[in-house]
């Protein structure tokens, strides 16, 4: 088990880290050693504490829902970036649902009585990541959930950010659950 939290970790390089030592360390991991299964924490003070046990460490990161304005139009940018006259319109934010980007609002070609919204959705519930294309004709709303471009990318991104969006098999709730993972409403990096 080790071993594939240490592979979390590295997933997650330029995150903070926590020790649940009698007295805790807490800084940015600045080396992860696989052979002792050992990780090298940066101090805010730029002195680096060394072998750390992974299996008593955790990361500090974010929930998907307290993503930031500019961080939800940078993964609209990322996952568009071959289609570069798509650009982000506006941020909503819908509390303990889900916030969006919405990117393009424009009639449908062959219907032009039918608008379309199309929007990349964060959800709390499950982090995921959806790109939504909602057709709107009068009273009427159809939802197609379409596959994210650059899905590999905006995920780096993500981690990057230190955003609680999962690893391999295991759910942001299994990472908390596991341990692996304390989540934080602070701005950590």
């Amino acid at each position: 088990m080790n071993k594939e939290k240490i592979r979390c970790f590295h997933a997650y390089s330029e995150a903070m880290v926590r020790t649940n030592e009698i007295k805790p360390v807490e800084g940015k991991i600045c080396g992860i050693f696989s052979v002792r299964d050992t990780i090298n924490i940066m101090l805010p003070d730029n002195s680096i504490s060394v072998a750390h046990f992974v299996s008593d460490c955790a990361l500090l990161l974010k929930p998907l829902l307290q993503i930031s304005d500019e961080h939800m139009v940078e993964v609209a940018r990322i996952a568009l970036e071959k289609d570069k006259d798509w650009v982000p319109l506006r941020v909503d934010r819908y509390p303990d649902s889900y916030n969006e980007v919405v990117v393009r609002v424009e009639p449908d070609i062959t219907d032009p009585e039918t608008i379309i919204t199309m929007v990349i959705r964060f959800w709390e519930h499950n982090s995921s990541i959806n790109w939504i294309w909602e057709h709107q004709k009068a009273n009427m709303t159809g939802v197609e959930k379409r596959h994210l471009p650059n899905y590999g990318a905006v995920i780096d991104y993500l981690r990057t950010k230190s955003y609680n969006i999962g690893y391999a098999q295991y759910s942001p709730a299994d990472l908390l659950v596991m341990g692996w993972v304390v989540e934080t409403k602070n701005e950590i990096i």
